[in-house]
């Protein structure tokens, strides 16, 4: 490994580094709360950020090419910039760099923001990672989550530090904030539809929505959460166990307590109930809410009806996602 505190890069000037999105399937919300949540990867969608010398370009200067695809990224605010900026600063000061070196990156990413998949946080894992690799410096999960937190707390407010966990893991996980995560045996895989309801879904904006609402009726919302986690407890226990088929029933009493937390609207439930009435086995908000997406439980038999279902009610685009068996 390089000695740490000199810029030392790669044999070649331009290094690519890659982050999945993510889907919460259980414990939107509570999980804020100290209660558990279940996630898993969408590697159908990705983040690549592209780390190039610049070597014409002033000394000690970072610069960040604008994405390519204007609805996504890592933020739609005008500090988007400003934030990736200092996630390259605080990488650089991980790796003990004395100096920013004269670097060029570029972000392709196919994530949709504010869409409560995770685009933030996937966008900031591939850019430590494409600086990893362009250093030759080895960074794991544990220490590139709270890294990563540390810059996404900007963006997201109060939220748990759940999708970096998940995104730089990119695996099936339990998750529950102060302890450590759970990465999920898969012993009979699943397939899922994300259906992306066009509206955008700003986690800062439903976090504190929430956290306003519990203020005024503690009691009630922390029922909710604490039934949200046990709902999530079960979902593991199913997952971990082989038997996605008891998922379904659960999504659906999931989303019911969603809706109840207020985090739902007339979009949404939409298409959670035309997914069900088309065959899904069941059917959820996933993520913050207000917006972005709702994700429905499927089987072949019943895939493309209820895809075409989610377009008719309004869906945007659907995407079709599997979590592979992993035994």
């Amino acid at each position: 490994m390089p000695t740490r505190g000199i810029f030392h890069m790669t044999s070649t000037t331009s290094v690519t580094a890659s982050a999945p999105a993510k889907a919460i399937l259980f414990g939107e919300h509570a999980v804020v709360y100290g209660h558990p949540a279940v996630a898993v990867p969408l590697h159908e969608l990705k983040a690549h950020v592209t780390v190039t010398r610049s070597p014409h370009t002033p000394s000690q200067q970072i610069t960040i090419a604008p994405p390519k695809h204007p609805r996504t990224s890592m933020s739609s605010d005008s500090d988007a910039t400003d934030i990736l900026v200092d996630m390259v600063k605080a990488t650089l000061h991980h790796f003990h760099m004395e100096s920013s070196p004269d670097i060029h990156v570029t972000i392709d990413s196919a994530i949709p923001i504010s869409s409560g998949l995770g685009s933030s946080s996937a966008t900031l894992i591939a850019v430590v990672r494409a600086l990893a690799n362009y250093f030759g410096e080895v960074i794991k999960p544990a220490e590139l989550i709270p890294l990563v937190n540390s810059i996404d707390s900007k963006v997201h407010g109060g939220a748990s530090g759940l999708d970096a966990t998940v995104i730089a893991y990119a695996q099936c996980l339990a998750f529950s904030m102060q302890k450590q995560p759970e990465l999920l045996p898969v012993p009979k895989g699943f397939q899922f539809l994300i259906a992306d309801s066009g509206m955008h879904s700003y986690t800062k904006t439903a976090v504190a929505q929430v956290r306003n609402s519990r203020m005024n009726d503690p009691q009630l919302y922390d029922d909710l959460f604490e039934t949200i986690g046990s709902i999530a407890n079960s979902a593991r226990s199913a997952i971990s166990l082989g038997r996605p088929d008891e998922l379904g029933p659960l999504m659906d009493r999931n989303n019911e307590l969603l809706r109840r937390i207020g985090v739902s609207n007339n979009q949404l439930n939409r298409l959670t109930k035309a997914a069900r009435l088309n065959g899904a086995l069941g059917a959820k908000i996933s993520g913050a809410g207000l917006g972005g997406h709702t994700i429905s439980l499927v089987d072949d038999a019943v895939r493309d009806r209820v895809r075409e279902a989610l377009l008719m009610a309004g869906a945007t685009r659907v995407i079709d996602s599997r979590v592979q068996a992993t035994l």
